[in-house]
């Protein structure tokens, strides 16, 4: 990546068109590997407290604003030793080219960039199409008026007055790597903290702030998949870089929404095609699908006993053949991390 100074803090329009949300990136996490320095032109604090799992943590200024924290030198035995995690500050995710700043600055700190660990992607809207409440949405989720075509669990949280309010629904399972959340984007920011440049954000691109504002948001961890094109039969990797092109963070958010947020009216007939499905966003075109690359297997009891046999072995090693010891590591950091154990 060149090393061209970009600004950090300047305001840009987010996606143009009918599309009836406004998205946005509101997490951003990446991997880099090298020894950490300061930064070349940010001031570089580090905190006196650790992490779990790390050994140091630092933060990075321009001027009196945070633009991010890292984490380094990690303690886990599962964790490579180079690895240092560095988080785009919330506030910056909402300015121009988040992803290539992270990753200037993560080269700031003479650390190279080696893949995201997690992205937040949002949509943010009013109301679903034709005036849909996200409210009664969820309300007639439960009432098994429409249901999830994809099964998953689910967590709510709600209210009880005289009726049954709901203000959060989240879909995801124990082990999944996408983790999707609808709750009241302007209730949360009433009564836990004020965030005005979201407010800024959502000014900027013609919400109605005088009515609650929604979000849909995809929590996407380790975020390494393809996504397949059904019509042409073209296959594209995801590329994180490119969510800096607001065309191209409104195609993975329409895929996002066709593989996780995708939901049918409730009949007797067991028959797919004989299912409506519910309209909720305007302008969604194309049939994708979604794999993800890499993906770690199921743990079970059987994998946590072996991972105790490796270990007991690495011990034996560690007294009896010490030159072996490091590749008993080695084995038992790949079966830890391809298993999430």
């Amino acid at each position: 990546m060149k090393n061209d100074t970009i600004p950090l803090s300047k305001a840009v329009e987010f996606w143009e068109g009918k599309f009836s949300a406004i998205p946005c990136i509101d997490w951003l996490q990446i991997d880099s590997h090298g020894p950490f320095q300061n930064s070349t032109f940010l001031k570089t604090n580090k905190l006196d407290y650790k992490a779990p799992n790390w050994n140091e943590i630092y933060e990075l200024f321009k001027d009196e604003w945070r633009q991010a924290t890292v984490v380094s030198k990690p303690t886990a035995d599962f964790i490579s030793k180079d690895t240092n995690l560095f988080k785009l500050e919330n506030r910056e995710c909402y300015w121009q080219k988040p992803v290539s700043r992270l990753i200037q600055i993560a080269e700031s700190c003479n650390t190279k960039f080696y893949q995201p660990s997690r992205i937040d992607l949002a949509i943010d809207f009013n109301t679903f199409h034709n005036g849909y409440l996200p409210n009664t949405f969820i309300s007639d989720y439960f009432l098994c008026k429409i249901v999830n075509k994809r099964n998953s669990g689910f967590t709510t949280i709600g209210n009880q007055s005289f009726n049954l309010s709901f203000d959060y629904l989240r879909f995801s399972k124990k082990k999944s790597r996408v983790s999707v959340y609808l709750y009241n984007k302007s209730k949360e920011l009433r009564e836990v903290k004020m965030k005005n440049y979201i407010v800024k954000h959502w000014k900027d691109n013609g919400l109605d702030i005088n009515k609650d504002i929604w979000r849909l948001e995809f929590s996407i961890h380790l975020p390494k998949f393809d996504f397949i094109d059904l019509l042409s039969g073209e296959v594209e990797q995801f590329n994180c870089i490119n969510l800096d092109n607001k065309d191209y963070l409104h195609k993975i958010i329409k895929i996002l929404l066709q593989r996780y947020f995708t939901f049918v009216y409730k009949t007797n007939s067991e028959l797919k095609n004989c299912k409506k499905e519910v309209k909720l966003f305007s302008n969604i075109t194309g049939s994708y699908k979604l794999n993800f690359r890499d993906c770690c297997q199921d743990n079970g009891r059987s994998d946590r006993i072996f991972l105790h046999k490796l270990k007991d072995l690495n011990n034996e090693l560690r007294r009896n053949a010490k030159y072996l010891a490091p590749y008993g590591d080695m084995i038992t950091n790949y079966y830890k991390k391809s298993r999430l154990l």
